[in-house]
């Protein structure tokens, strides 16, 4: 008997699911059904109030032209998009994200009256750029060797294994005209370089090199001097004890040799890192450009014609269900 009622749960069950598979389908056919319906029924409000939709579209284009507005000056026109990696010496991330700011700023805002001062081009140009945007780059593993570009800016800042680089981000220019290009860069390159801020930290980090420099030469210079001495004395005996160690052979000139290996290394590194300090703000490489465009004008037309159709749809069905609207409204105040 136990096993009887096992086998019927067992039935039940699949018996559920199967139900439950069906109602869902049949759902699925219901809710396709309702939207085929009313697609069909606003094509006819559409067609029955003809006049809406190129009101509708007209009203779209001037709200997208009055405001400034990238997608009308750019959705019509084959966008490129150009990169390089920034390296900057002394300044914070956030430091240099402040002096971008003003630059990636006014083209969101379709300010290009400003951008052509920021970077001193004429205003031709600049209504060619779309946008200036800088992106973190990311450390896999602490290597400090750069990895992958966030380019979503969602990179998790609690990660202590995958990190932001500290000196380094990634700069893209979005632009219509290639033939700028060139002058762009040029001119982003004047402003970075230029600005105070970048200016001052990049010199006061140079003098610290330079004092360091000095310090280490100095006491390469102290440690020769020794080593002289050492090399002249020939009076030192080969065997010796001292500090209860015997100590055999030339052991404290292998010392100072080391030593002065190891400054002289330094002093290398010094050198070079000083050469790096040479400009707050350096291109890796010059900005490499993608020969395809990043965006497509007949998907661009598609959505803003998609758009105005969604909204002339809605105005339509408002425009033909005004007076169950307003009885509603009339019934409803009357009740209160």
């Amino acid at each position: 008997m136990i096993r009887n009622n096992n086998n019927n749960n067992d039935n039940t069950r699949e018996l559920n699911l199967l139900d439950l598979i069906v109602m869902f389908f049949a759902w699925l056919k219901n809710m396709f059904i309702k939207f085929f319906k009313l697609a069909g029924h606003s094509a006819q409000l559409n067609f029955k109030y003809l006049y809406i939709w190129p009101i509708v579209l007209v009203i779209t284009l001037a709200i997208i032209y009055y405001l400034g507005l990238n997608i009308f000056h750019f959705g019509l026109k084959k966008l490129y998009k150009a990169e390089t990696t920034a390296i900057f010496r002394g300044p914070s991330i956030n430091t240099f994200k402040t002096i971008m700011a003003p630059i990636e700023k006014a083209n969101y805002l379709g300010k290009k009256t400003d951008l052509s001062s920021v970077l001193s081009i004429p205003e031709k140009v600049a209504k060619s750029i779309y946008k200036v945007e800088s992106y973190h780059i990311i450390d896999i593993g602490r290597d400090s060797i750069p990895d992958i570009v966030d380019y979503s800016g969602k990179h998790d800042l609690r990660d202590t294994l995958d990190v932001l680089m500290y000196d380094r981000m990634q700069l893209a220019i979005f632009t219509t005209d290639v033939t700028q290009l060139d002058l762009i860069e040029r001119q982003l390159y004047n402003y970075l370089n230029s600005h105070p801020s970048l200016v001052s930290i990049n010199e006061v980090k140079h003098r610290e090199l330079k004092a360091k420099l000095r310090s280490v030469e100095r006491e390469i210079e102290r440690i020769d001097s020794m080593a002289t001495i050492v090399y002249l004395d020939n009076n030192k005996p080969q065997i010796n004890i001292t500090d209860n160690s015997l100590l055999i052979g030339e052991q404290k000139r292998q010392i100072v040799s080391e030593e002065l290996l190891g400054l002289h290394d330094l002093k290398v590194g010094l050198v070079m890192e000083l050469v790096n300090y040479d400009s707050p703000v350096s291109f890796l490489d010059n900005f490499v450009l993608d020969p395809l465009p990043v965006n497509r004008k007949i998907e661009y037309l598609i959505y803003i014609l998609l758009e105005t159709y969604i909204i002339s749809s809605l105005l339509c069905i408002l425009i033909d269900n005004r007076k169950k609207i307003l009885n509603y409204l009339k019934n409803k105040k009357t009740a209160e």
